[in-house]
């Protein structure tokens, strides 16, 4: 039953030590719950949207972000995921058999327009750089992330932004790196020196974006990588998603303790396929969410 939004209206004859207490209890009790429907009395949903842009290594580090995740935010969540390996800010990306949709161009930004929510919305734009591999100009990737922060603003979310590794990224030679973008981006050509420079102009542009958008700015410390100079190293990815969650000011506190505090059972969404893909070359759609629980729900795109 819905509380209505003013004073219980009680009889003249009761007490006003008991007028008062219900009073307060009236205007306390502003969020009613349907099992797992969370709603105000506004009809606005107080259900949390986490959005996390990125690439791979948002899809490889999902079972640490959702654990950090429910243990730090109580309230209940929605997660909209954006990832998957190589994936583009602003174009189809492609590895062998999949296709995904750039960033700026999936249906996640229709599905936050449509979701009204009474918090303000958490996110994490990350794993900015992918791009340039695909012989996307800097400024180009820039203007691309820029729309992602316009349209975040525009639903009032609290950003994090991660800058390109540049402490693990300089002490890469010029022949770890030829091996490392023939492993993972077999179709680029780009010099060692050409993607330094990218880099750098990438860096120094999301900077001033971070400023411009007041989006918090974590620089990814050495320790976060391994061998592989792009990636989280699995035994940190933890700790990482902690500290980039801390940017968000709703969970600055509480991520402190997220690691000793007990979370939900968790999902395991490995094969979970996101919203639209290219397989084989021909379109695939998977409705979402593709989970939803008590707390939390998730969707990717």
């Amino acid at each position: 039953q819905v509380v209505p939004d003013r004073a219980i209206s009680l009889s003249v004859a009761a007490p006003t030590a008991m007028m008062e207490f219900m009073t307060r209890r009236a205007y306390d009790c502003r969020v009613v719950s349907f099992g797992p429907l969370f709603l105000h009395l506004d009809g606005k949903s107080r259900v949390r949207r986490v959005i996390l842009l990125g690439a791979s290594n948002l899809r490889m580090g999902l079972s640490a972000i959702l654990k950090s995740l429910t243990a730090a935010c109580r309230d209940p969540m929605h997660v909209f995921l954006v990832g998957g390996h190589g994936r583009s800010y602003g174009q189809w990306s492609y590895i062998p058999f999949r296709g995904l949709p750039g960033i700026t161009q999936c249906e996640v930004w229709d599905a936050l327009e449509a979701f009204e929510s009474s918090h303000a919305p958490l996110a994490l734009v990350t794993d900015v750089g992918n791009d340039l591999l695909f012989h996307v100009e800097a400024r180009q990737l820039l203007e691309w992330v820029e729309l992602c922060l316009v349209r975040l603003k525009r639903i009032d979310a609290q950003i994090v932004m991660t800058l390109p590794p540049w402490e693990r990224l300089k002490l890469l030679s010029s022949m770890r790196y030829r091996a490392t973008r023939t492993l993972f981006f077999p179709g680029s050509r780009l010099s060692w020196a050409e993607m330094l420079e990218r880099v750098e102009i990438v860096r120094n542009g999301l900077r001033s974006l971070g400023s411009q958008y007041g989006a918090a700015i974590i620089d990814p410390p050495l320790a976060w990588y391994g061998i592989d100079p792009i990636h989280l190293r699995r035994s940190r990815r933890l700790d990482a998603f902690h500290t980039m969650f801390r940017g968000w000011p709703d969970l600055a506190s509480s991520t402190a303790e997220a690691a000793r505090s007990p979370s939900l059972r968790l999902p395991r969404l490995s094969w979970a396929k996101p919203s639209h893909r290219k397989f084989f070359g021909r379109d695939e759609w998977t409705p979402q969410p593709v989970w939803s629980g008590e707390r939390l729900t998730v969707s990717l795109y």
